[in-house]
C-alpha cells in the first residue's frame, strides 16, 4: 500500500508539474503572440504614416517643383507654369482645328447613347454613374486653381497622350459635353480613367464649356447616317440639364422647393418635448434635438435651434456633437448653401464669432454628409480629407470620427480609391473612436460594390484589434459592401457566420440583410432564423431577427408571418428585433396586421422592447391619414408627460413623435421607386439607424430613407408651373392634424383659506341641529296626518 500510494503521489506530482509547464508555455506563446500583434499594429502604422507624409510630401512636391518658362509677351516678362490657366488655355488653342471634327463625331455617339440609358429611372441606376477611381478634377476655369493631379502622376503638357483624347472618353454623364473643346483640351487616357467621374466635376465641366463652344449633333445615331446628313447644332445648356437630372440634382432642388413652401411641422409640439422633459438628462435632451431634425428633415427650417439656442447649449461633449449633426438633417439636399452653412464650426476655420470646440467641428463634418449624401463635389472632398489628417490627441479623434462618416456619406456607393486608403489609414490608426467610423465609412463608400482586398484586409484586422467596437464598425461595413449581390456574397456571408467572434457573426446577420435586400430569397431567411434560436449571443440573435425585415422588404404582408411567433419570446432581444424587423419591412405603409401586431407589444414589461414598439410604430404610420394617427399621438402624449416613465420609454416616444411627423409632414420611408427598384440609399440609412443601439449619433443615418410625398408637375424649364387637379378622395385622406393651441402657463401657487378645527364643529353642530329640527317637523307632520285621518 505504501508502494502504490508512493507511485501514486509521484504520478500525481508528474502531472502538476507537466500542467504548470504546460500553462507556462501557453503563457509564454500568448505573451510572445501579443508581443507580435503589438509589433505589427505599431509596423502597420508607422508604415501609414510613412505613406501619409510621402503623399504629402509628393503633393507639396507638384505645388512647388513647377518648371517655369519665361518669354517676353508685348514687352513684358511673364512667369507661367505649364499647369496654369494660360498654359493650358494656349495649348487648348493649338489643338482646337485639328480635332474639333473627330470630338464632334464621337460626341453624338456617346450623348446619343447615354440619353438613351438615362431614361432609366431609380436610385442605383443612378449610383452607377458616379463610380469613379479618385480622380478629383474641376474644369471651371474661375474656380480651380490651376493644378491637376492624382494619386500616381501630374498632368503634363509634353505628354504625346494628349493627342488620342478624342478617344479616351470617360462613360459617364460628362462625357455628354466631349464634343466642347474646353473639356476635351483637359482629357487624357492617363487623365480619364474607364470608370465615371464625380457628377459634381461632371457639373463644372460643362458650365465652363457651355460660354466657349458649341455641341454638335445629329437626328441620325448610326456612322452612316451621321456622315451623309450635316449636323444640326444644339444648345449645350441642353446637355447640362440632361447631367443634372441624371445626377438627381434638379430633382434634389425642386424637391427642396416644396419641402420650404409645404412645411407644416407645429413648432408647439416641439416646444412640448422641451418643456416635459429635463435637459439635465442627456438621453432625453438628445432625443428631443433628434425629433426636431426629423421633424423638419429636408426643409432648411431651424427656427426652433435658434429660438432656443440657450436651451441648446447645455448639450455637451458627444451631446453637443449630435446636436450639430442635426443641421445636416433639417437642410438635406441643400446643395448650394450647406457649405458656407457650416463653414463657422468646421475645422481650419479662423472665425472667433464661434467657440473652438472638438465635438462641435467633428458634428459639423457628419452634418456636411448628410447634407450632400452621395453628391459631393472637390471642395467637400477636400475639406474631409482634411478633418481626417488632425492628430493622435484625444479630442482631434472626435472631429476625426466625424469626418470619417461624413466622407462615407458623400462618396457613398462610389467605390472611390482616394477615399478607400484615406479611410483605411484612420482604421489602422488604433483608435476605437476613429475606427468604429472608419469601418463603416469604408462600406459606404464601397455600398454594392462586393468590395476588394480591402475587405480582406478589414476582416483580417477586426481579428487582429482589441477594441470590440471597431470590430462593429468593420462587420457592418463588410455587410454593406455586399448590398444586393445576393448569391455573390455568399462566401463571405459564411466566414463572417461561421466565425468564433460574435461581433464579427453580428456583422455576418446584416451581410445576410443587405445582399438578399427585397428578394424574398427562402435560404436567406431560413439562415437568419435558424441563428436567431440557436446563437448563443444575444446581439446575434436580435440582428437576426432584424434583418429579416430587410430580406422581406418586398412583401410586408411575409414580415408579420415570418416573426408572429418571436414577438412572444422570452429573450427581450428578439423581441425587440422582431418589433424592428415589422417596422422596417413595413415602413409607410399603415399595415392593419402589423399594428395589430405591434399594438400587444406595447405591455412589455422592458423599457427597451417598449422603445423598439414605439420607433417601429412610427415608421409603419409615416405619412398616415389622421384619423389613425390620432390614438398613437394620445399613447405618445401620455408616456412622454409621465415622468416616472423610464427614460428609455420616453427617449422611444420622442423620437416616433418626430418621425410620425417627418419632412414638415410631407416626407416618407420608401424602399422602393416610383418604376419599383430598390433604393440603395434607404437600405443603407435604415441599416445604419438601427445600430443607434450602440451609438446614439447614428440615429440621423435615417434621413437617408425619407423622401417627399409629393406630385411634382415640371415645365420644359424644370419650373413649377400652377396647376390644378381633380381629386375624388375625402379631405381627411389628406389632411394634417390641427396645430395644437398654446397652453398658457399655469399657476402653481395655488392659494388656500386657513379652516380652524373650532370652525368645524361649529359647523358640524349647526349641521346636525338643522337635521334635527327636520326630523321633528316630518314628525308632527305625520301625527297631524294621522289624527285627520282618525276624524
Amino acid at each position: 500500500r505504501k508502494e502504490r500510494e508512493g507511485r501514486e503521489g509521484r504520478e500525481e506530482r508528474k502531472k502538476r508539474e507537466e500542467r504548470k509547464e504546460r500553462e507556462g508555455r501557453k503563457d509564454r506563446e500568448g505573451r510572445k503572440e501579443r508581443e507580435e500583434r503589438k509589433e505589427r499594429e505599431g509596423r502597420i502604422g508607422r508604415e501609414e504614416r510613412i505613406r501619409r507624409e510621402e503623399r504629402k510630401e509628393k503633393i507639396r512636391r507638384k505645388e512647388n517643383g513647377k518648371e517655369k518658362i519665361e518669354r517676353k509677351e508685348n514687352g513684358k516678362e511673364i512667369t507661367k507654369s505649364k499647369h496654369s490657366k494660360e498654359g493650358i488655355k494656349e495649348k487648348r488653342g493649338k489643338r482646337e482645328k485639328g480635332e474639333a471634327s473627330a470630338h464632334s463625331k464621337r460626341s453624338v455617339l456617346e450623348g446619343s447613347r447615354l440619353l438613351s440609358e438615362g431614361e432609366r429611372d431609380g436610385d442605383e441606376s443612378v449610383l452607377n454613374m458616379h463610380r469613379h477611381d479618385g480622380h478629383y478634377h474641376d474644369d471651371d476655369d474661375d474656380n480651380s486653381d490651376g493644378h491637376y493631379y492624382d494619386d500616381n502622376d501630374h498632368y503634363d503638357d509634353d505628354d504625346d497622350s494628349l493627342s488620342e483624347s478624342a478617344s479616351s472618353f470617360s462613360v459617364s454623364s460628362s462625357s455628354l459635353s466631349a464634343s466642347s473643346h474646353s473639356s476635351s483640351s483637359h482629357s487624357s487616357s492617363r487623365y480619364h480613367s474607364p470608370s465615371p467621374s464625380p457628377s459634381s466635376s461632371s457639373s463644372s465641366s460643362l458650365s465652363s464649356s457651355s460660354s466657349s463652344s458649341v455641341a454638335l449633333t445629329s437626328s441620325n445615331t448610326s456612322p452612316s447616317s451621321s456622315s451623309s446628313a450635316p449636323p444640326t447644332l444644339v444648345r449645350p445648356e441642353q446637355f447640362t440639364k440632361a447631367e443634372d437630372i441624371l445626377s438627381g440634382r434638379t430633382p434634389m432642388g425642386i424637391s427642396l422647393e416644396f419641402m420650404y413652401g409645404n412645411n407644416r411641422s407645429d413648432l408647439e409640439i416641439l416646444n412640448e418635448l422641451k418643456n416635459s422633459t429635463d435637459a439635465r438628462v442627456s438621453v432625453l435632451h438628445g432625443a428631443v434635438v433628434a425629433a426636431n431634425a426629423f421633424l423638419h428633415a429636408g426643409t432648411t427650417v431651424d427656427v426652433f435651434l435658434r429660438e432656443n439656442l440657450d436651451w441648446l447649449s447645455r448639450s455637451i461633449n458627444w451631446s453637443k456633437f449630435s446636436a450639430t449633426a442635426s443641421v445636416g438633417v433639417i437642410h438635406k439636399g441643400h446643395l448650394q448653401q450647406g457649405l458656407a452653412l457650416l463653414e463657422p464650426y468646421l475645422p481650419n476655420n479662423n472665425s472667433s464669432s464661434v467657440t473652438r470646440s472638438a465635438y462641435s467641428e467633428g458634428g459639423a463634418m457628419f452634418a456636411l454628409g448628410l447634407i450632400f449624401a452621395n453628391h459631393g463635389n472637390r471642395a467637400i472632398y477636400e475639406q474631409l480629407f482634411s478633418g481626417l489628417d488632425l492628430g493622435d490627441s484625444e479630442n482631434e479623434y472626435v472631429a476625426s470620427h466625424g469626418a470619417c462618416l461624413g466622407l462615407g456619406l458623400v462618396a457613398l456607393g462610389t467605390d472611390d480609391d482616394s477615399c478607400i486608403s484615406h479611410l483605411k489609414a484612420s482604421l489602422y490608426h488604433e483608435s476605437a473612436v476613429v475606427g468604429e467610423a472608419a469601418g463603416m465609412a469604408l462600406g459606404l463608400v464601397g455600398a454594392g460594390c462586393g468590395g476588394g482586398d480591402y475587405v480582406k484586409e478589414m476582416l483580417e484586422y477586426a481579428h487582429d484589434t482589441p477594441h470590440e467596437k471597431v470590430v462593429r464598425g468593420v462587420g457592418l461595413g463588410v455587410a454593406l459592401c455586399f448590398y444586393g449581390l445576393e448569391e455573390k456574397a455568399d462566401a463571405i456571408i459564411d466566414q463572417m457566420t461561421q466565425d468564433q467572434d460574435p461581433t464579427i457573426r453580428y456583422g455576418g446577420m446584416y451581410a445576410i440583410g443587405m445582399a438578399y435586400r427585397g428578394t424574398d430569397n427562402n435560404n436567406a431567411v431560413q439562415k437568419l432564423l435558424h441563428f436567431a434560436v440557436s446563437d448563443v449571443n444575444d446581439n446575434v440573435r436580435r440582428a437576426a431577427v432584424l434583418c429579416v425585415g430587410f430580406v422581406l422588404a418586398g412583401s410586408p404582408d411575409l414580415v408579420v408571418k415570418a416573426v408572429a411567433l418571436l414577438t412572444e419570446s422570452f429573450n427581450l432581444h428578439v423581441r425587440y428585433g422582431a418589433a424592428m424587423a415589422i417596422g422596417i419591412g413595413c415602413a409607410g405603409s399603415g399595415s392593419k396586421e402589423a399594428l395589430a401586431l405591434l399594438e400587444p407589444m406595447l405591455s412589455d414589461r422592458n423599457d427597451l422592447v417598449l422603445q423598439g414598439v414605439l420607433v417601429a410604430t412610427a415608421l409603419v404610420l409615416i405619412q398616415q391619414p389622421e384619423t389613425k394617427l390620432a390614438p398613437f399621438r394620445r399613447v405618445l402624449d401620455r408616456i412622454i408627460h409621465d415622468r416616472h416613465e423610464d427614460v428609455m420609454y420616453r427617449m422611444g416616444a420622442i423620437l416616433a413623435t418626430g418621425i410620425i411627423d417627418a419632412g414638415g409632414r410631407n416626407a416618407t420611408i420608401s424602399l422602393k421607386t416610383r418604376s419599383g427598384m430598390f433604393r440603395l440609399t434607404s437600405f443603407i440609412g435604415l441599416a445604419v439607424f438601427t445600430q443607434y443601439w450602440y451609438w446614439y449619433p447614428l440615429i440621423y443615418f435615417l434621413s437617408l430613407a425619407l423622401h417627399p410625398t409629393a406630385l411634382i408637375a415640371v415645365n420644359e424649364n424644370f419650373q413649377m408651373p400652377k396647376v390644378s387637379l381633380n381629386c375624388a378622395c375625402k379631405p381627411s385622406m389628406f389632411a394634417t392634424a390641427p396645430p395644437l393651441a398654446e397652453t398658457p402657463a399655469k399657476d402653481h401657487k395655488q392659494k388656500f383659506a386657513a379652516i380652524l378645527s373650532a370652525t368645524l364643529k361649529a359647523k358640524e353642530r349647526a349641521r346636525k341641529k338643522e337635521a334635527r329640527k327636520q326630523a321633528k317637523a316630518k314628525a308632527e307632520a305625520a301625527a297631524a296626518a294621522a289624527a285627520a285621518a282618525a276624524a
